[in-house]
């Protein structure tokens, strides 16, 4: 049963807020501004009170399924996030990469899920996601891996996959991430050696021997091949 959170904010807090959003919303784009962050005297002042935690609990997993649905089996990181065009800073994070949602545990360690559609980005150590919705793209949070005139991203997904071994049910987070690359305003999904190159076909040639040198191949690793690819398509003009 999902259990939903309803909190009657003080109304200080709500015109704050409103104005807040309005005034900054527009700054968030593929990085945090920290222009936007919500002053320190609320987070002590409201507290339990923001909107930040109105969600439902996060009621976990079943046992012994191998691995963990969370983003680099991370169980909580220290970082931000720009909740209905706010920016909340040093918040334990979790990143539920099998729901696609984010969780944020709040001073009493209860780990409340944010709703989604009001997640525009969020960030901890280097990493940075970003919420699309376009119509374009499957709509859910994409990891920022390069900027510049050629945009990485990164659709982290898992799945539950079940296998039967012998007479037992076996159970595994599987991993199915799916890659997109921004040029001009449109989107490209790299899915092979070949569909990365036509995408960057007009410096072709200098990336695959810059790569080669390197001796990164992308059998082996296509996140880092992708990745190495488009930083050195974005230094060179």
């Amino acid at each position: 049963m999902t259990v939903r959170f309803k909190i009657k904010y003080p109304v200080t807090l709500c015109a704050f807020l409103f104005f807040f959003s309005k005034t900054f919303a527009q700054q968030v784009d593929f990085s945090v501004d920290s222009n936007s962050y919500l002053p320190q005297v609320f987070y002590k002042t409201f507290n339990r009170d923001l909107p930040i935690y109105n969600g439902r609990l996060f009621s976990g997993y079943p046992s012994g399924i191998k691995g963990t649905a969370f983003f680099n089996d991370i169980q909580k990181e220290i970082g931000t996030a720009v909740y209905d065009g706010i920016a909340y800073k040093n918040l334990p994070l979790i990143y539920d990469v099998n729901t696609d949602e984010l969780i944020v545990r709040s001073d009493d360690n209860l780990p409340y899920v944010l709703f989604s559609d009001r997640v525009s980005a969020f960030t901890f150590r280097d990493f940075t996601f970003i919420r699309i919705d376009n119509g374009i793209l499957p709509k859910g949070f994409y990891q920022v891996l390069e900027r510049g005139t050629l945009t990485f991203l990164c659709k982290r997904q898992k799945i539950i996959k079940e296998s039967i071994v012998g007479m037992s049910l076996e159970r595994d987070f599987l991993v199915t991430d799916k890659f997109y690359v921004l040029k001009d305003n449109k989107f490209y999904p790299v899915t092979s050696r070949k569909t990365f190159y036509k995408t960057i076909k007009e410096k072709k040639q200098l990336v695959a021997k810059a790569l080669r040198s390197r001796n990164i191949k992308f059998k082996n690793d296509p996140e880092a091949f992708i990745t190495t690819g488009i930083h050195i398509y974005n230094q060179q003009r």
